[in-house]
């Protein structure tokens, strides 16, 4: 029985370069879906729909439906993931600015910069109502995903794993934790996070991926499928296990 694809594709996390094509942008469709290319089996894929968004990317993401094996995927820009109101992270290399942790501006982790430089953020109007909500508690929300996500709060033996993938030394991590396991206050959790993000090197090219890679691992979201145009080949992305893998790496 075929389920609706609305619902699933929330499971599956598909990413694909997005094109400018006229006044709008559209995907590299993959012609295979994320079961598909885990069982080796013909897929028989399709544009569903385009799903408007007012956060993330900000234009309509596609939303593709594989009639083979009934399920529905939506392909996402690098850079963003399910759910996310904003970038992760950049697809393309890095650049080597004098501050190096200024790469990751304009994504979740400002939350982190700011507070490494003891900027916290302000109360703001939640329209339409009149009420106020702090955005301090949003700012508090995306530095305790970024914790999650750099594995600023794992064990050492996964720290380890986890540097490896960042291509940063693991005595690196293994600070950042110490900062994190003092209980740190808010700028204190900004500069654990911000000493992970300064020691990724300029050098290192798709630094999204890893993240992606990490992300799913931590259970924020499915695990990645990146589809490749020119090799016409949907590839998973997973994390490295070196022991009996668990569901996810506990927050």
């Amino acid at each position: 029985m075929c389920q609706d694809p609305q619902t699933v594709a929330r499971r599956h996390y598909v990413v694909t370069p997005y094109e400018p094509d006229g006044d709008k942008l559209v995907p590299y469709t993959p012609d295979t879906c994320p079961l598909g290319a885990k069982e080796g089996t013909p897929c028989r894929v399709f544009p569903d729909h385009v799903r408007p968004r007012k956060t993330g990317p900000r234009f309509g993401l596609y939303v593709m439906r594989c009639r083979a094996h009934g399920i529905g995927f939506t392909l996402y820009p690098p850079g963003f993931t399910p759910w996310g109101r904003k970038a992760w992270g950049s697809a393309k290399s890095v650049s080597d600015p004098q501050d190096p942790v200024e790469r990751f501006r304009n994504t979740y982790f400002d939350a982190a910069l700011d507070a490494a430089a003891g900027v916290p953020w302000q109360r703001e109007k939640v329209l339409p109502s009149d009420c106020l909500r702090p955005s301090d508690l949003t700012q508090a929300c995306y530095l305790s995903r970024s914790i999650r996500l750099l594995g600023v709060n794992q064990e050492p033996s996964l720290r380890g794993v986890i540097a490896q993938l960042l291509s940063i030394p693991g005595q690196t991590l293994h600070d950042a934790a110490g900062i994190f396991e003092q209980q740190a206050d808010l700028k204190g959790l900004g500069r654990a996070v911000c000493t992970v993000l300064e020691a990724i090197p300029s050098a290192l090219t798709r630094v999204f991926e890893p993240l992606a890679i990490l992300g799913a691992a931590v259970g924020l979201w499915p695990p990645l499928h990146v589809w490749h145009p020119q090799r016409r080949q949907l590839l998973p992305r997973e994390f490295p296990w070196v022991r009996t893998r668990a569901a996810v790496i506990p927050p």
